[in-house]
């Protein structure tokens, strides 16, 4: 996904072998992005690597910054804001258990 302020690259797809993705993004200072949420009982890992984050989530904010780590249940909508100075850089995992 490239929406000129947001950038996702998947290093490793969920498959029938394996309960997980893999993913990076980047979203420019200022701006967010919205996920609809993921399957029921899915778990999402986020670290920090650059910027600043502030996660939305069930009305509920979360500012992270560099080397912060966050985890949570995914199903739910949840959004993404680069609230720092420059672009927010991260690396998400999401866990799929059967």
């Amino acid at each position: 996904v490239d929406n000129q302020h947001y950038r996702i690259y998947c290093y490793y797809p969920n498959t029938a072998s394996r309960d997980f993705e893999l993913f990076q993004i980047e979203l420019d200072e200022g701006h967010s992005y919205t996920s609809v949420g993921h399957s029921d009982k899915s778990l999402e890992y986020i670290m920090v690597l650059e910027g600043a984050l502030t996660l939305t989530i069930h009305d509920e904010e979360y500012t992270l910054s560099t080397d912060d780590t966050i985890s949570f249940l995914a199903a739910a909508e949840h959004t993404y804001r680069s609230s720092g100075q420059g672009r927010l850089k991260a690396v998400i995992v999401n866990h799929y258990p059967a």
